[in-house]
């Protein structure tokens, strides 16, 4: 009747998930926002691929610490690192885990143990996936993207692995916005995200640069790798149809490849050197790709 208040007897029955698991939260560093279950089976964490969690950090070793569960309560075991694991501030060699204990292994690197039900951990992937994808295309975004490279860099330096780059940009994307409407851009955008993620190989990072700008970063990969997948992105553009509001949409793109090389400092000459191809293909009449020959000669 009017008037009447609904009254839940039991909050349990909203939510049957209600459960907290416990979980490795990085609350500071390139993986800002990652949760990682603690499980019954042991998570040894390092920069080795060979890690359940790995972390690409120069600072941190190989194999750093191991996390184990036993009668329900959670371990925290040094590996015999560098630079030593730190819990709550303190360098342990082993150590018992409470909700809240912080874990610190380098100077950019915070974990925090937290307890987290079935619609927390889902919040807090939300989140993260929101600060790190971009939400016109659903791919990542410029800030993900940079992060990574760092880490990827350093990974590769240290090595001497290879380490490509592609990036290339929509021709005449004003036109089409002029021509079409900015919704009609919007969904090219799209369209050009789901072909390209079609395309590039499962380790490959893809994100959005900025604008109608777009990089793919190629791990263990070289130039004659990054050339082949450009052309393969690019001619598979060139052959899609847009239909928007019963209109037909041609794109093209150009491409600007890079490698890492020896004598690059850092990442930025990795992007530098992809954007000047990248700014080549554009001046020799775009929908083409462009790199160092004396790469491809070698």
């Amino acid at each position: 009747m009017p008037g009447e208040d609904t009254i839940v007897t039991n909050i349990k029955n909203l939510d049957s998930t209600d459960l907290k698991k416990p979980y490795l939260t990085f609350i500071k560093g390139p993986l800002l926002g990652q949760i990682h279950e603690i499980t019954e089976e042991p998570t040894c964490v390092g920069r080795s691929s060979e890690c359940n969690l790995w972390i690409e950090d120069s600072a941190i070793s190989r194999k750093h610490f191991r996390v184990t569960v036993a009668n329900g309560e959670i371990e925290i075991e040094d590996l015999k690192s560098t630079n030593g694991t730190y819990v709550n501030g303190d360098r342990i060699t082993k150590s018992l885990l409470y909700d809240g204990d912080k874990i610190q292994i380098s100077q950019d690197i915070l974990m925090e143990v937290t307890y987290l039900d079935n619609s927390r951990v889902q919040s807090e992937r939300v989140r993260y996936e929101m600060g790190v994808k971009d939400p016109g295309t659903g791919i990542y975004n410029k800030r993900y993207f940079l992060d990574r490279i760092q880490e990827e860099f350093a990974f590769a330096k240290r090595g001497h692995k290879g380490l490509a780059m592609v990036i290339f940009d929509l021709d005449h994307f004003k036109v089409i916005n002029d021509t079409y409407g900015h919704l009609a851009g919007d969904l090219v955008l799209q369209k050009i995200s789901a072909v390209v993620m079609q395309i590039v190989r499962e380790g490959d990072l893809f994100a959005r640069f900025g604008g109608e700008e777009f990089v793919v970063l190629m791990r263990d990969a070289h130039i004659k790798n990054a050339l082949d997948l450009a052309e393969r992105i690019r001619s598979k553009i060139e052959n899609t149809e847009i239909i928007h509001d019963g209109q037909k949409i041609k794109v093209t793109i150009s491409c600007g490849i890079s490698e890492i090389e020896d004598h690059h400092k850092d990442y930025l000459d990795l992007i530098a050197m992809a954007d000047q191809h990248l700014y080549r293909a554009k001046k020799q009449g775009r929908n083409r790709t462009c790199c160092a020959q004396d790469s491809l000669s070698a």
